[in-house]
């Protein structure tokens, strides 16, 4: 009996690190799970489309289009067709935040210096 629920609790014990393993390492496909994997001047974005792949995007400079009311950081798990999972942490809604020294201007949805923005 002793020796049954030992090698019961192995096997769950087996079960249960392979699925956490699994989980931890993303499909080659996959260029990050986090703003973290990502080099410094860009971060981690996922789309709104169903099967959306996380990328590494750059963060927008002064003049370029950014997401009034952001940064917007989403943590969930993704599924795609073929069975596997990616889960996601700290990764950004569609577009990154402006670069250092800038900020949103919420008005025009462009990247300006703080101040400017601000105003």
């Amino acid at each position: 009996m002793t020796s049954a629920v030992l090698l019961l609790s192995l096997m769950i014990g087996s079960l249960y690190a392979a699925a956490i393993e699994e989980q931890s390492i993303p499909p080659s496909w996959v260029e990050c799970t986090s703003h973290l994997d990502c080099r410094p001047g860009s971060c981690c974005t996922i789309g709104q489309q169903r099967y959306s792949i996380p990328m590494c995007s750059p963060q927008p400079t002064l003049g370029e289009q950014c997401r009034p009311n952001s940064p917007r950081l989403t943590n969930t798990t993704l599924g795609y067709p073929d069975g596997s999972t990616i889960l996601i942490k700290d990764a950004y809604l569609m577009l990154c935040p402006c670069s250092t020294g800038l900020s949103c201007d919420s008005r025009i949805g462009l990247c300006q210096v703080k101040q400017q923005a601000e105003a």
